[in-house]
């Protein structure tokens, strides 16, 4: 350890020389010392403080020590030979007033954080989220388009214009499906899944079937949210109407099913058909999504099980009166 005022004085030849080297030993040392240089102290100038273990450099003020890094290289910042900036486990990058921004690794992880405020990862055309090496997709943000959520690099889930949308090869009949809905409650009649409209009114969704194992439609159905309120039309005759039909589909030759055809449909219950187009024509054109019809007649069917059950009354008391001649 070595300091000086960095003055050589006046002198003999031994003494110049002796003093000389006192001023290369300070100087090779960085004034290393336990306590700061007691004179000769300039901005910029090195003190490796043994003290405290740092180096330290005075401030363009020469009022004061800036600490630069551990003279053992527990928290030293390198530049390598190859252009990397390397920094040790737990140590921080802070970036702005307050360390709005820290970048660190805790010797396994790499951490980012913001201290204060919101952190933004900005780009003009998108981000991406990828394995090491961009040999795995696991998310994808796209300006002014979708944001993509992957498993092993495949698309599962993506956001829309008008909302989400699954990508999934599963074809499976059991396991966890394409959308899978666990809670750890089980509450009676516990909501799986909720569906609003005008952003805040509750018109059903997917619940627990009372305590049963077994799920269920529901709908909003409060006296309270409803107004001219009368009873429901005879449906028993419109039912009758219905055409029940058994079909396959063209873009599939092992699909089918039963049931109605919506340009059928659409003259006896038109608010359980969307249209889509026209509706002419034996192909759907290739920019055009088919029509649909909704299958929720519950209260249809019970209206009309009311109405066979009054003609039944009627019949009942017909017979009785005949009976009774």
């Amino acid at each position: 350890m070595a300091q000086a005022d960095g003055v050589v004085a006046n002198g003999t030849g031994s003494a110049v020389r002796s003093d000389i080297n006192n001023q290369y030993a300070a100087l090779w040392s960085n004034h290393s010392g336990s306590t700061e240089p007691s004179s000769g102290k300039v901005a910029y100038q090195t003190w490796a403080d043994t003290n405290s273990g740092y180096l330290k450099i005075r401030n363009a003020a020469n009022n004061a020590w800036v600490s630069l890094f551990k003279l053992d290289g527990t928290d030293i910042c390198r530049l390598t030979a190859s252009g990397d900036i390397e920094l040790a486990d737990s140590k921080e990058i802070k970036i702005g007033t307050g360390a709005d921004l820290i970048l660190t690794s805790d010797g396994t992880n790499g951490v980012f954080k913001t201290a204060n405020g919101a952190a933004y990862l900005q780009s003009d055309t998108g981000i991406n989220l990828t394995k090491l090496g961009n040999t795995e997709t696991l998310a994808k943000f796209i300006s002014d388009g979708a944001c993509e959520l992957y498993n092993d690099n495949s698309l599962c889930l993506k956001t829309t214009q008008y909302g989400i949308e699954t990508d999934s090869t599963f074809q499976g009949t059991g396991g966890e499906g394409v959308v899978k809905v666990k809670t750890g409650g089980g509450a009676s009649n516990q909501t799986f899944v909720s569906c609003y409209y005008n952003a805040s009114t509750l018109s059903g969704g997917i619940r627990r079937d009372g305590t049963s194992q077994a799920v269920e439609l529901f709908n909003g159905s409060d006296r309270r949210i409803k107004k001219d309120i009368a009873p429901m039309p005879a449906v028993l005759s419109k039912l009758n109407q219905i055409e029940l039909k058994t079909y396959k589909y063209k873009d599939d030759e092992t699909a089918s099913g039963t049931g109605p055809i919506a340009q059928d449909l659409i003259s006896i219950f038109p608010d359980k058909v969307v249209k889509t187009d026209d509706g002419t024509g034996t192909n759907l054109p290739s920019d055009v999504e088919p029509w649909s019809v909704g299958t929720n007649f519950t209260w249809q069917l019970i209206k009309a099980v009311q109405e066979l059950s009054a003609e039944v009354e009627t019949l009942k008391t017909k017979v009785a009166a005949l009976e009774a001649k």
